[in-house]
């Protein structure tokens, strides 16, 4: 069997997310990746849905016409951190500081929802301004 490398993701997360310089660095790295993959994609369909955590940190809502930002309370954004990524305290601590503020993305952003109860109300309120404004 070939070997093949992984990435340990947790070991990542710690680094990246430590210091303001390394989640810059780790972004400056990755983004022209990503860019690159989604421009690709943009070129075969006349409408994408772009799923971006980092879309304007990235520049890419510049190809966007629309956009819509999904947002939680960080109490909410806590416990998911530390359910999803099975993390103690302080690592989701650092992962959540390490973000933007939400009027980061507010100001932004052509749309908010809030995502703090579950996923089948959010997609009802995502439905519902689909619906409305598309």
């Amino acid at each position: 069997m070939e070997w093949l490398p992984s990435l340990n993701r947790k070991k990542l997360a710690e680094k990246a997310f430590s210091t303001t310089e390394n989640t810059e660095l780790l972004n400056k790295t990755i983004f022209p990746f990503i860019i690159e993959l989604t421009e690709k994609e943009l070129m075969k369909y006349d409408k994408i849905l772009l799923d971006a955590p980092t879309l304007f940190e990235s520049g890419l809502d510049s190809v966007c016409t629309k956009t819509i930002v999904v947002l939680a309370n960080r109490s909410k954004r806590f416990q998911r951190i530390l359910v999803r990524d099975n993390l103690d305290e302080k690592s989701a601590t650092l992962r959540l500081n390490a973000g933007k503020n939400d009027s980061f993305y507010t100001e932004r952003a052509d749309f908010v929802l809030y995502n703090n109860t579950d996923i089948d109300q959010l997609n009802l309120k995502f439905e519902k301004l689909l619906k409305e404004n598309f």
